[in-house]
């Protein structure tokens, strides 16, 4: 086996005969970047030849090709996705026209209840009566449905806080 001074030498010979060739040389162009390639080979112990590492090159990029068309369709897939997710969002204008609506739908139940609680105590008197059982009834119902709607509005007021610091963060962000 031929020492590491032996195959500089010879690569330098080698090279030596090739650019006396000039450079219209067919076989100077055959042989472009094939010294610096056997002069890595000699200083790092290797022995990858020019066709390796055209292969390996080949390989790399139809990885990175394969890669970018799956890149490409998932890229596709969510922003199919974001759009049928935007087209669900209901805009914080109309949530804050719902939260209003909201407040003022519970404003009338508790203007009932208040109704229903004199209704309770002007048929307290009777507790076993049918009017004292439906007032009673009726009163339930309806704190029962004020606390629903309150829920609700906290539902969204949770969703306009959200909505308003994403609002704040974009704009801090340009």
């Amino acid at each position: 086996m031929a020492t590491k001074e032996q195959e500089r030498k010879a690569l330098q010979k080698i090279k030596d005969i090739v650019d006396s060739l000039g450079p219209d040389s067919y076989v100077a162009a055959a042989f472009d970047g094939c010294f610096n390639l056997a002069q890595e080979n000699i200083d790092g112990d290797f022995m990858i030849s020019f066709t390796q590492r055209l292969q390996k090159a080949d390989d790399e990029i139809a990885y990175y090709k394969r890669a970018a068309e799956s890149f490409s369709k998932d890229l596709g897939e969510h922003v199919e996705a974001m759009q049928k997710l935007k087209e669900t969002v209901v805009p914080e204008k109309e949530l804050g026209e719902i939260y209003d609506a909201l407040a003022q739908l519970a404003k009338r139940y508790e203007t009932e209840e208040a109704s229903a609680a004199e209704e309770i105590v002007e048929f307290a008197d009777e507790p076993c009566s049918r009017e004292f059982a439906q007032a009673v009834r009726c009163h339930r119902e309806i704190r029962e449905e004020i606390d629903r709607l309150n829920e609700l509005r906290s539902e969204v007021a949770k969703r306009l806080k959200i909505m308003d610091e994403q609002s704040q963060n974009k704009e801090e962000n340009c």
